[in-house]
């Protein structure tokens, strides 16, 4: 009995933080691309300005709430896209610090979406733009307990050390290719030019 025990695979323990992290990968991808698309269309989903601001200040002070509720998600959203797009690779490829910035990426992710529904609730009714707002919230916040999960896992099963990149170790990387370089040009020619 205790040789089919050991016959069977043990579970890696850091299964899941990398799970987690091609997850955030995707999603922090979509999160990019869907605010660059957004922002690039701008003009077309919500109505022009009658007057154009001469500044930041003026534009944050004369256009209408929900624009400017709109123009901040846009770009936090963004950004915490790239964020999680970042640590979510960092957490894949077994990163100590990764999780922690995933955590706090997911955190400021959640922030932002559920203050943007508490400020589209008081300043900008529209029921189009609440639910959105809170199904993205909603999102945010099973995002950030997953990160906290796996925050968790790595905590309790940490990762090998990060390798920092020594001389020898690129000496040895340039000897290993050298060595390759090597052995196909010492290939033999079957006389068609394909070497072996």
């Amino acid at each position: 009995m205790d040789a089919s025990r050991s016959a069977e695979p043990s579970r890696d323990p850091r299964a899941f933080v990398r799970g987690c992290g091609l997850i955030l990968q995707v999603v922090g991808l979509a999160l990019m691309l869907g605010g660059c698309v957004i922002g690039s269309l701008s003009g077309v989903l919500q109505p022009q300005q009658e007057r154009p601001a001469m500044s930041a200040g003026e534009w944050f002070t004369h256009t209408p709430p929900g624009m400017v509720l709109t123009a901040l998600d846009v770009v936090l959203t963004t950004a915490a896209g790239l964020a999680l797009l970042t640590f979510g690779l960092g957490m894949q490829h077994e990163r100590r610090r990764a999780t922690m910035g995933a955590l706090v990426a997911t955190a400021g992710l959640a922030l932002t979406w559920w203050a943007s529904t508490i400020a589209a609730l008081l300043l900008a009714p529209s029921i189009l733009r609440i639910t959105i707002n809170l199904l993205f919230a909603m999102a945010s916040t099973v995002l950030f307990l997953l990160a906290g999960a796996a925050h968790r896992e790595t905590r309790l099963h940490p990762p090998p050390p990060d390798e920092p990149v020594t001389p020898e170790f690129l000496a040895e990387i340039e000897r290993q290719r050298h060595a390759d370089a090597t052995e196909w040009t010492a290939a033999p020619d079957d006389g068609a030019g394909n070497q072996d």
